[in-house]
């Protein structure tokens, strides 16, 4: 049997018997260490703030790195039109950067109300973009794909943002939340 504690985005930390109270696990474990789905970069930022607040795991916080790649970006924006706007500059960039379609990439938010609001004010902004949802993810659709951070549990993008990175949106322990492989950026307000 397998479990992944780091990928729990609730901070409630992981039981088996929180799985099934049948599971007692007696017989010798293996933690296994590297990394392969993001990048050194990627775990530092991720684990700062939750080392910071004194949250995380040891057995997590110690994976080995398989992979490099840049520092993720955190970008003070002004309300949420400076956040959009600032959202369809990153897409548009790490599209071209990487030699990939804008709708390769991704908007993480908290709540499906607000990946609404984020997918219309991209639209108006001239780049397609719609909410996904787990019944109607399409890899295939030409759009920047707006998901709840619990939805894209477990999804890779070669780019991304999680957006609304504000007190009054995610004010949790937010580092543990996501994992890209190549780019990404927070957006948050200024203040926030």
């Amino acid at each position: 049997m397998t479990a992944d504690s780091g990928q729990s985005i609730y901070s409630r930390g992981f039981s088996w018997s929180r799985v099934d109270q049948a599971i007692n696990v007696r017989a010798a474990t293996t933690i296994l260490k590297y990394n392969y789905r993001s990048t050194r970069q990627i775990g530092e930022a991720a684990l700062q703030p939750l080392k910071e607040k004194g949250g995380g795991d040891p057995e997590t916080s110690d994976t080995i790195p398989v992979r490099e790649g840049p520092k993720p970006k955190l970008i003070a924006c002004t309300g949420l039109q400076g956040q959009v706007h600032a959202a369809v500059r990153f897409i548009k960039q790490a599209a071209e950067e990487l030699s990939m379609p804008f709708w390769a990439g991704a908007v993480l938010l908290r709540g499906n109300k607000a990946g609404e609001e984020f997918a219309s004010a991209l639209t108006a902004c001239g780049l397609p973009a719609a909410l996904v949802k787990g019944d109607t993810f399409d890899l295939d659709q030409r759009v920047v794909k707006v998901m709840t951070i619990h939805s894209a549990k477990g999804l890779e993008f070669p780019f991304a943002i999680l957006a609304r990175v504000d007190s009054d949106q995610i004010p949790l322990l937010w580092g543990s939340l996501i994992t890209m492989k190549r780019k990404h950026a927070w957006l948050t307000r200024e203040g926030s």
